[in-house]
Order: structure tokens, then C-alpha cells, then sequence
């Protein structure tokens, strides 16, 4: 088993891979700005390491006797420095991989990352996938499509938006399920140096995922529609209350224009088809 570190092991993603991990007797270290907050999160089996990603000493200490990396670094909604965190944290984490020479470095970007010029937050991926390339680390990287974990963030007060008429169907992928890929990709040589799309296992609109969890979650929910222009009228107004939702209408914007573009033949033959479709992870919310 190998020694890993895990970088934004607090989040959505992070914690579900960090769980997987210790499943499969991993030893973990998680390096956090907010050591209570992942002790309470992720358990007494993981180990703790209290510092910042941006700075090189945090992570060079944090990098000791370390086999393996794996990073889901994200920012809240509503940050500026998005670049800053993301780019410049996953740099500063390349760089003391190098240094201590790991095994392999595993970054979870976005599928059609390199074409989301227009939203920052996955734009942003796509530059630090360039930078993985041709960084000389063995790597592996995952772009899975939207998570079912997601869905949620377009309630709020009882209801629903969609902004735009949103036609491209999304392969919707529970987090547990990227978890799993993540962690099967360690037993796989052929995983060395290879780029995983990862797709949910059915095809849907917005519309027709969240009327799925009307029925199944919120039957008195409403879901309504509204355009983008009037979406982004509203992100403007209350971008430093709800930066939410002027994150949410600008994903929207870019997922009207950009359809999946992803081809999850080589994850499935590797690692097997998804196990958890949308009525699943429902039932289970």
C-alpha cells in the first residue's frame, strides 16, 4: 500500500477519495488550512497536516517519506484568486513532487476543461493538466463530468432555475464513483501517464435531472426556467452576496454552448462501468 497525500481532502471530492483510500489500506495524509475541521470530517485513521498549499515549506514538510499525491485543490465560490489557489497551489505541489521524486501525482480536473474559457473555476484545471504533462512526474489525471452531489446547489428557497434552454444531455457521475476509479488506478500500470474521462452511467438534461429530484426529494419543489441574459443581470447584482449563484449561471452559460465532449471507453474497460445511477444516489440522499 502506499503513503499518500492528499490535497483538498476536505472537500466533496477530496473526503470521498480519502475514504476510498483507507478502504483500500492506504495510509493518508491530508494537508488542510483547518486542521479540526478535517479531523472532525475525515476520522482519527487519516493524519492531519496543518498548513497552506501556496506556500513551498508547508508543502515541502508535508511532502516527507510521501509514495503518492493526489489533488482535488478547489476555492469557495465568490473567490478572486481562484488562479492563485488552484494554479499556483498545484505548482507549488508539483514542484516538491519532484523533489521528492513520488511515484505518481493524481489530479482530478474536469471533462471539456480546455474549453471553458468563459468560467475560470475548470478553466483553470485545463492549465494545470498542461503543467502535469510536461512536468516529467508519472501522472494520472480524471475529468469527470457534473456531479450528482451538485444538483442541490441549483435549489434554493424551494426552488429550482435553470437558466438558458440547457439541450445538452450530462452524464451525471455520483462522487463515489470517481472515488473508486481514483483508487483503482493505482493497481493499474496502465493508469501510469493517462488521461481518465469519467462519465455517469445515463444520459439527462438539467431538466430532466432535477425533476428527478422533485420526485424523488422535493415534491413540492419548483423548478422554473429563465434566460441567461437575465441570470447574468442577477450574478452581477449579487455576486459578493450569492457568489453561488453568479458561479452557477456562469457554468450554465458555458455547459448551453459546450456538450460533453468526453469519451469514457478506456475508464470502463479499465475499471468496470459506474455502479450509481441518479435513482440511486437519490434514494440515498
Amino acid at each position: 500500500m502506499a503513503r499518500i497525500l492528499v490535497v483538498g481532502g476536505t472537500g466533496t471530492v477530496g473526503s470521498a477519495v480519502v475514504s476510498q483510500l483507507l478502504n483500500d489500506e492506504h495510509e493518508v495524509r491530508v494537508l488542510t488550512r483547518d486542521p479540526d475541521n478535517a479531523a472532525a470530517k475525515l476520522g482519527d485513521k487519516v493524519e492531519i497536516m496543518e498548513g497552506d498549499v501556496t506556500i513551498p515549506r508547508n508543502v515541502e514538510d508535508a511532502m516527507f517519506n510521501i509514495e503518492v499525491v493526489f489533488s482535488s485543490l478547489s476555492s469557495p465560490p465568490g473567490k478572486k484568486n481562484i488562479t492563485d489557489i488552484e494554479y499556483g497551489g498545484n505548482l507549488v505541489l508539483l514542484e516538491a513532487s519532484k523533489h521528492q521524486r513520488v511515484k505518481r501525482f493524481l489530479y482530478v480536473s474536469v471533462m471539456n476543461a480546455e474549453y471553458f474559457a468563459g468560467y475560470p473555476r475548470f478553466f483553470v484545471k485545463y492549465k494545470v493538466e498542461e503543467e502535469l504533462k510536461i512536468s516529467g512526474l508519472p501522472y494520472t489525471f480524471f475529468r469527470p463530468t457534473i456531479f450528482m452531489e451538485t444538483l442541490p446547489r441549483f435549489i434554493n428557497k424551494g426552488k429550482a432555475i435553470v437558466y438558458g434552454n440547457q439541450p445538452h444531455p450530462i452524464h451525471f457521475l455520483a462522487v463515489a464513483d470517481l472515488a473508486k476509479v481514483v483508487a483503482e488506478s493505482l493497481k493499474r500500470k496502465e493508469s501510469m501517464n493517462a488521461v481518465f474521462d469519467v462519465m455517469g452511467p445515463e444520459p439527462m438534461t438539467f431538466d430532466d435531472a432535477l425533476g428527478m429530484f422533485k420526485r424523488y426529494r422535493r415534491p413540492k419543489m419548483k423548478i422554473e426556467h429563465s434566460s441567461l441574459l437575465w441570470g447574468r443581470a442577477l450574478g452581477y447584482v449579487y455576486m459578493k452576496k450569492q457568489p453561488e449563484l453568479a458561479e452557477l449561471v456562469t457554468l450554465m452559460n458555458e455547459c448551453e454552448t459546450t456538450p460533453e465532449k468526453g469519451d469514457p471507453s478506456l475508464t470502463q474497460t479499465l475499471f468496470g462501468p459506474p455502479a450509481t445511477r441518479l435513482h440511486d444516489w437519490l434514494l440515498d440522499y
